[in-house]
Formats: structure tokens, sequence, C-alpha cells
């Protein structure tokens, strides 16, 4: 397939000639492009439907054009397909030109247009030239030169010619084969993104017309100080190939598919070893014979809670479950459970009354944390509370005295080790007090074993200071010593 480079300069707002408003001497500004008038003619020969001009006053050596968005662009060129049947009409355009910026891609590489081109065939042109010698520059100004004489002197005569064939050219620095990725250009092995250490090291494409590759980046966005990259910025740079965008604000490698070791290590990343497929094969029947055997789950009735205002306190544990057996007379506030060891762990009351008729007054006899195992509870006479919600156990407690008609004495709270929630908050506000006080100790103790310390560096920085003191003293120049006056002097 044929394809057509043809080179703007640049993209931009230009002014034009039409006023911005009525009445207004501001002129309309339009976006577009800035191309030569031989890349003009070109195409408004090739695409003239989808190139509009910008109405301009004066128009020297460009053409201001805009152009569609369907128009495929790749740095500072327009890529275009072309047929041979079109070619000629390119041709005849290149042939006015000298150097034309326009290329043509065919087979594997660009070439260059029939255009005009300059040459030499050894053939000499004479020329005269008159020299005049004034002698010294302030003579210049004079009429008459000292000498005056004539010389002949032959130069090469550079002629002028059309080029009628093809040359293979650099073209516009890109291969059309490597502008697009392709279904072959995702790495193997890696994955696209791996985030370690504070650092993103991921593989897209950076600019619309070039090449994806690998990025290394802050995973969020810090300033200089808290960078992990500019923190190893000579190990990142030490890696070949690798260059600094200031647009992205980010590293990236142009060095291949595979992404540097060294990046890989900064955001900690192991490739592992694959897997032996039959240490594969017997993982996957060690599961499937895992999956035939019914997995023994805490029964939903005992683990399901209506969750309420979690507020833990200290010494005093939340408990979210209420469970009671009516045959065992019994009560268990659940505070945690545990899938692994199929347990639950709360604080059990033992009571002295019937919990089948409500409103009746139940003794506590006893109460004390303790851990039940699922089984043990996976009975029809243990049942759940579904009005309980997520609360303190003194609270829990009190609670269900009160829908007894019992008010629990303090007595028998202290008994069963049950802390009020006042009582909870002022042992709270001892244990940070005597956090607070065990810091300060520290820093006293810390304070006076760097004491000495302290002092020495004091002196030393003393000793220092008295060093340099001495030495810009003792570096001054003496003044000169006064002759000793006569004694017959009488002014001395």
């Amino acid at each position: 397939m044929l394809q057509l480079a043809v080179h703007f300069y640049e993209k931009g707002h230009y002014p034009t000639d039409q006023p911005a408003m009525p009445g207004s001497k501001r002129k309309l500004k339009m976006s577009g492009y800035q191309v030569s008038k031989a890349n003009y003619q070109i195409l408004r020969t090739l695409i003239p439907d989808l190139v509009t001009d910008i109405p301009r006053s004066r128009i020297v050596e460009y053409r201001y054009i805009q152009v569609d968005d369907s128009v495929q662009q790749q740095s500072h060129y327009f890529l275009l397909p072309i047929t041979e049947a079109q070619l000629p009409q390119v041709e005849a355009i290149t042939k006015t030109e000298r150097r034309p910026a326009v290329y043509l891609w065919r087979g594997e590489g660009w070439w260059s247009f029939p255009q005009l081109e300059t040459y030499t065939d050894g053939e000499m042109e004479t020329y005269t030239i008159t020299v005049k010698d004034y002698g010294t520059l302030s003579a210049l100004n004079t009429a008459k030169p000292l000498d005056v004489r004539t010389e002949t002197r032959q130069i090469e005569k550079t002629k002028i010619r059309v080029r009628e064939t093809y040359e293979a050219s650099k073209g516009p620095g890109f291969l059309l084969a490597q502008s697009a990725p392709t279904s072959n250009s995702t790495p193997t092995g890696f994955p696209t993104s791996i985030t370690g250490n504070g650092m993103v090291l991921e593989w897209k494409r950076g600019y619309e017309d070039k090449n994806p590759c690998w990025w290394l980046r802050d995973e969020k966005r810090v300033s200089k100080a808290q960078s992990a990259t500019y923190r190893h910025y000579a190990a990142i740079k030490s890696v070949p190939n690798t260059r600094w965008s200031k647009t992205f604000g980010a590293w990236y490698f142009t060095g291949g598919q595979q992404p540097p070791q060294r990046w890989l290590e900064l955001v900690g990343y192991r490739s592992t070893p694959a897997m032996p497929p039959q240490l594969a094969q017997q993982i996957e029947d060690v599961l499937a014979q895992d999956e035939k055997q019914p997995l023994e789950l805490i029964p939903l009735n005992l683990v399901e809670a209506n969750y309420g205002r979690y507020e833990w306190r200290y010494g005093n544990p939340d408990v979210w479950c209420k469970l009671y057996n009516r045959t065992e007379q019994w009560m268990l506030f659940v505070a945690n459970a545990s899938l692994t060891e199929r347990s639950l762990y709360g604080y059990k009351l033992q009571l002295a009354g019937d919990l089948s008729s409500e409103g009746q007054s139940n003794q506590i006899i006893s109460g004390e944390w303790v851990h039940l195992s699922i089984p043990d509870l996976d009975s029809d006479t243990t049942q759940r509370d579904p009005n309980f919600i997520r609360q303190s156990l003194y609270q829990a407690v009190r609670g269900m005295a009160h829908l007894a008609n019992n008010e629990l004495p303090d007595e028998v709270l202290v008994r069963l080790a049950i802390p009020s929630d006042a009582e909870c908050r002022r042992l709270a506000f001892q244990e940070r007090q005597r956090e607070i006080a065990a810091e300060l100790e520290a820093k006293r103790a810390l304070a006076a074993t760097m004491k000495p310390y302290h002092e020495y560096q004091a002196l030393l920085k003393m000793q220092q200071h008295f060093a340099e003191t001495y030495q810009r003293v003792t570096r001054c120049k003496a003044l000169p010593a006064l002759a000793t006056p006569p004694l017959d002097d009488p002014w001395s």
C-alpha cells in the first residue's frame, strides 16, 4: 500500500481578514496549519473535500488551511493513501520545486519524488573584478587610491536540472510499519502494569504518534522531596535508552519490549518460574477433592446479627450477638467468632429461672468469659435474639435485667467483673495517663543519657570556633614598624 507524507510547518491559531464581531477592529482567529505553496497544491489535488482555506489578506510564502480530523497525522506530516494513477499529478508539482517536503512510502522505506536539483559538469565561468588599494584605513576617505588593478577569476558554473527518478530517502524520520502497535507488540511474560515501592511501571503509549514503551512514574503525584523516582534518580538514569518526559512527568524506556531488570527491581517485581505440569495437575486434583466435600460453616442462625452503632470501650468489649438456651438456662453475649477454630468467644451468664416466660425475674448465678464450640451450640434449644443490636457488655446485661423487670445492683456487676461505662472511661483515661507519663519518663531518661554527649559536642563546637577566630586574627598583616624619633626632635 502506498502512503504519502506531506509536511506542514506548524499548527496554531492564525488571524483572518474577517472581523471577530461586526464593527470590531479585532480580527477573527481560526485554528489550522501552515504549509508551503507546493504542499498546498498537493493537498488540494488529492483531498480537495477535506481541505479548507483560512482567508488571509496577505499570503507571501505560505498557505494557511484547515484539514478534517479524519486525515491521519504523525509528527509534522499528513499521511495520505495514494494510488499509482495519482503519482503523475504529484510529480508534476514536485518537478517545479527544489527539495520538496513530500515523501512516498513504498515497500519498506521512504522515497523522494522527482524534483529540481543542482549539478556541476566542470564548466568554468570567467568574471573580472577591479581591486583598489588605499594603503591604510585612514586613506579610505580620500578620492584617489594608491593603486588600481584588474583581476580575472574563474568559478565552476552551477546548473539546474529536473531529476526524473525516485531516490531512497530518510523521509520524515519515522517508519510507518512501527507507527501503530500490532497485536504482537504487547510484551510477553510481564503484566502491563506493575505497582510497588511507591512507583508504577506500565506499558503504554505516551504520545499518539510514538510507539508504546515502558513508563516509570510515581504512584501518586507528590513533591520532589517525597518522589520515589527522584530518590532512585541515579539508578533509573543508569539504564541505557532511558529518557525523561517533562510533559508526562515520568521516565520512559525505548530499548525494546522487555522492561529493564533494574526497573523491575525498583518496583519490587519478582518473576515467578513456570510451575511444572505434574505439580499443577496435582494441585487441581486436590482442589477437586476439596470441592466434593461439604464445607462446614457456622450456622447462620448463630452468626447473623443486627449490627448497630459500633463503640469499643476499654475493658468492656462490645458484644454483637445474644444467644440463650431455655433448657440449660444460660445466656451468651458473643464478642468474637473464629471460623478456623469453629468457636465463639463471649460472656456466659448462668441464670436461675424460666427463660420461656417474658417479664419474669431471672436471678444471675455466675458469669465468665468462655469459648464455646459451634457443634455444641448447633441445637434446637439454642436460639438467637434477632432484636439484639451491637452494644457494650454492661449495657447488654443491664438491658437484659430491665426486660425482666429486675434492676441489677452494682454489687452483682462487680462480682461478675463487668465494669460500668463510666468505670471503663476512667480506666481508659488512667491508661492514657500512664502511657503519657511513661513517654515523658523515657524522654527524660534519654535526655539524661545524652547530656554528656551534648556537652561534649558543645565543647567541640566552642573549640572549633576559637580555632577559626584565632586563625582569622593571626592571618592579618602586621602594621609597618615606625622609626624611633631622634631625641633632639622637639615635636616627637
